[in-house]
């Protein structure tokens, strides 16, 4: 079986690749240029994940960014968020959509990353209003996938997934054998049946829109981590604000949160997820310098 990176027709991911994403800044640049960021998830029992998602977005090159969910989330998070602003929305446990609120956060937003930590959430809904009323590029992960689930509908490639091989199967209806067998195959068929940027996440990860596939070999056992996705989303979703193409958005957050794992000297047991956080700078300095 061949790995990703061996298949005809793919293009590995590596520095050369990524760094024209990342030019010097102009001296006259404002917050505003640099993209506005909206990371909507959390719920009762599962705080933490859209506090990592926020943070990479702002450690990647993200100007703003905005934490939506339950009003219990944002009044837990209140006093360690210092780098983003807090919406709190309608729902008890989990996040329940409200046309009006997501009127009012998506004035100036080009971003959204979408399903860290939901639980049960309105990810469908949210989803679904995001594409028919709004113009912002997104990311969806983790709980926002299982509630979308095989009802996904067609993104005009506005849309990054980011499942790992279960979720995958769960969205494609495929069994978890064949996606392993064959990942760039049964990547490539769905991003083009729905027109959407496929990452699927791996130890080579693949990322595609059904034509191109750029193949992520950056990467360590360390990563294993429940928190890794939520890190990888807030990168993503920074690099789509930003401006950037949805596949290589991907590709580039794969890459940065990869080459971040990399570079430490944190040994693969004690390795956290905001280590990755913390890394994105040497992986960043890398691109610019």
């Amino acid at each position: 079986m061949k790995k990703p990176s061996e298949c005809e027709n793919t293009v590995i991911v590596n520095k050369a690749l990524i760094k024209p994403y990342f030019p010097k800044l102009q001296r006259d640049i404002n917050k505003g240029d640099r993209g506005r960021v909206i990371i909507v998830g959390g719920s009762s029992n599962y705080v933490g994940a859209i506090l990592l998602a926020a943070e990479a977005a702002m450690r990647s090159g993200a100007g703003t960014s905005m934490i939506a969910s339950t009003k219990q989330v944002t009044d837990a998070l209140r006093e360690r968020v210092t780098f983003s602003g807090l919406y709190p929305l309608d729902g008890d446990e989990c996040i329940a959509f409200d046309k009006e609120q997501f009127d009012g956060i998506s004035k100036g937003a080009t971003a959204f990353a979408v399903g860290m930590g939901m639980a049960d959430g309105d990810a469908d809904k949210i989803v679904d209003y995001l594409l028919k009323n709004t113009k912002a590029k997104f990311v969806v992960d983790a709980d926002g996938l299982k509630k979308i689930g095989q009802k996904a509908d067609r993104f005009g490639f506005r849309a990054v997934f980011t499942p790992h091989p279960k979720e995958f199967s769960y969205l494609c209806g495929l069994p978890l054998e064949e996606i392993l067998s064959a990942p760039v195959e049964t990547a490539k068929e769905y991003a083009k049946a729905h027109e959407v940027i496929l990452l699927l996440k791996g130890s080579e990860t693949v990322v595609t829109d059904g034509e191109r596939v750029l193949v992520n070999t950056e990467g360590a056992p360390k990563m294993a981590k429940g928190g890794s996705g939520d890190v990888l989303s807030g990168v993503i979703a920074a690099q789509l604000a930003r401006g950037m193409e949805p596949l290589y958005a991907a590709a580039a957050g794969a890459y940065l949160c990869g080459r971040s794992a990399n570079m430490s000297d944190m040994n693969e047991y004690s390795y956290l997820p905001s280590e990755t956080i913390r890394g994105l700078v040497k992986a960043i300095d890398e691109l610019i310098k």
